[in-house]
Order: C-alpha cells, then structure tokens, then sequence
C-alpha cells in the first residue's frame, strides 16, 4: 500500500494592479457605460434622465391589473382551451394520400400528404 503525499501550499494572495492599462477611448467607453464622463483629469457622474410618464398613478393601477387580466385569460384558455385529439385506427372514418413530386434543377423531390379523420360523414 503506498502512503499518501502531503504537500504544503501556501495562503491565496491576492495581486491588485493599481496601473491598468486602458485606452483613452477605452476609458472614456467603460465611464460612460456606467454614466460617468471625463473632464479633464476629473470624472463627472451624468444623472441619466428618466423617460417622461405622464400617467397618473391610479391610470399606472388600471393598466397594470389590465395587463395581469390579460395574461390570467391566457393562461385559463390555455388551460380549459382546446386539446389536441389522438384516434385509433379502428375509429378512422376517412382516410387519403396523395403522392407528388416537384422537379427541382439537381432532380426530384417527392412529397406525401395523408389526410385522416374519424369524423362520421
């Protein structure tokens, strides 16, 4: 049996570069993603402007509970909505394929449609 192997790793350091080397334009890019902007050597904080809203703050209720109507309808439609429906092959009332075929400039290239349907006629 062997034995195991200890090894001694030293503390994690943490390395801090105080001098990145960015662009100019690649600063100017990153300050003013996050609102800044250069002057100089001073950076200056941009207060972005909020988009105007002239609602009022009950007409902001009525459309948001309209916007939540909405998406509950559709989730109960979805929900009580139509289903798909399967059938066995005993029940098949109708039964069609027609085969076709389209001459392309590299050949042909055939196509099969069936139709099915238990319907009663």
């Amino acid at each position: 049996m062997e034995r195991p192997i200890v090894r001694v790793i030293d503390n994690q350091e943490e390395n801090i570069n105080n001098n990145p080397n960015f662009t100019s334009s690649e600063m100017n890019d990153l300050l003013a993603k996050y609102g800044y902007k250069s002057q100089g050597n001073v950076q200056v904080y941009n207060n972005p402007v909020a988009p105007v809203n002239n609602q009022t703050f009950d007409e902001m209720i009525r459309e948001q509970e309209a916007e939540e109507r909405r998406i509950q309808e559709m989730r109960r439609q979805r929900m009580y909505g139509p289903k798909p429906i399967t059938f066995s092959n005993d029940s098949v009332g109708y039964s069609e394929t027609r085969y076709s075929s389209m001459d392309l400039d590299s050949g042909s290239m055939g196509i099969q449609v069936t139709i099915v349907t238990d319907m009663k006629f």
